[in-house]
């Protein structure tokens, strides 16, 4: 996570802001650089999206846990919807608590405890979506690599346990990287028309993450295991899986035309049967080419908010504000909830079974009502 800056920054706007007297909320906000336009879209824009995430996400999850979606793969499919839904849930407060704007009665210390909470949370998951969705295409590479088939054999479950403990592992350093700290003293009135004055706390750096041996864990730990070494390992799976995937088309279309050739030399074949061994040929090519699509989509999308990831870790460092701190979470938030729920959209885009299981029980909502 992204959405903290460094305690040098801070210090300097507190020592500011506390050599005046106390300031009203929008005062003490406009101060800190939190701009209207960005509680608004976090509050009124992504929290509804996020919304509307989970219905889609637990939508996808009924569906692939209808029976004709007995494929293993398709234990990955549901195990990224379930993650996705929980993923989406965390993201609804957190939007909501971007900033105390709209809620300045709120507990601001328990607040910050739960923006450590979902910085680390939000990024352990992110991180175990990103590597089921490689899962997925590692899966699908198994039909047409046999490098791929020969050592990755194991079970479906095993394999998703061993990749979030893993990602655990990665992720867990981050839980130690901030504290939180009072950035001043704020007043408002509440409903009965007395003025209230409440301490405003943020997450910051820890102490610990301003040591040489703590700069060195995080960094190596967040940004190149997490953010670098995922996105490389993605780029050349997708690269990787896209070339043999060709290959392998182009040879099965050859193997299919000499099939063809071979018979008709064999035998009498009617010009019937022969445009049914075409249809059922082309079917399921149809079937492998957009299962591989879907999977190969869902990747590059990883990729895509991977790049983002890390463009948003380096503009942190090199212009380290407050305020472009809340900007960069913004960007995160976004990513966060548009990612996840654009999955379902893309399930039923490249696979027939989830259109059809979709539209039949729409069909059978409408007859029912």
């Amino acid at each position: 996570m992204l959405n903290f800056t460094s305690t040098t920054t801070l210090m300097t706007n507190i020592t500011s802001i506390m050599s005046n007297q106390t300031p009203s909320l929008d005062e003490l906000l406009d101060q800190l650089g939190f701009k209207m336009w960005e509680t608004v879209l976090n509050t009124f824009i992504l929290s509804p999206i996020n919304l509307i995430g989970i219905l889609l996400c637990s939508f996808s999850l009924w569906i692939f846990s209808r029976p004709s979606f007995e494929d293993p793969i398709f234990f990955y499919y549901k195990l990224l919807c379930f993650v996705n839904i929980i993923h989406l849930i965390h993201n609804i407060p957190e939007c909501f608590l971007f900033s105390p704007y709209y809620f300045p009665m709120m507990n601001n210390f328990a607040t910050s405890i739960f923006k450590i909470y979902y910085g680390l949370i939000s990024t352990i998951l992110f991180h175990y979506e990103d590597v089921l969705q490689m899962a997925i295409l590692l899966h699908r590479m198994k039909l047409f690599i046999p490098f791929v088939r020969k050592n990755f054999k194991a079970e479906p479950q095993l394999i998703s346990l061993a990749l979030f403990f893993t990602c655990l592992l990665i992720d867990l350093p981050l839980a130690f990287s901030f504290k939180i700290n009072s950035l001043g003293d704020y007043f408002y009135t509440n409903s009965k028309d007395v003025e209230q004055t409440m301490s405003f706390y943020f997450p910051i750096s820890s102490n610990f993450s301003q040591t040489l041996f703590g700069q060195i864990l995080i960094g190596l730990t967040s940004f190149f295991l997490n953010y670098f070494l995922t996105l490389l390992v993605g780029v050349v799976l997708s690269i990787v899986s896209y070339i043999k995937y060709k290959r392998f088309s182009s040879q099965k279309q050859r193997e299919f035309e000499q099939l063809q050739m071979s018979s008709i030399n064999n035998r009498p074949t009617t010009s019937r049967e022969l445009e049914q061994q075409r249809q059922r040929e082309r079917a399921e090519q149809q079937i492998e080419r957009n299962m591989f699509r879907m999977s190969f989509t869902l990747c590059t999308i990883s990729i895509l908010s991977r790049i983002l990831f890390i463009m948003c870790y380096f503009c942190f460092f090199i212009f380290n504000s407050f305020s472009n701190s809340l900007i960069i979470t913004m960007v995160v938030n976004s990513i966060f909830t548009l990612v996840p729920t654009v999955s379902t959209f893309i399930f039923y885009l490249f696979n027939q079974m989830f259109r059809d299981e979709t539209r039949k029980k729409l069909f059978d909502f409408q007859k029912n009502s």
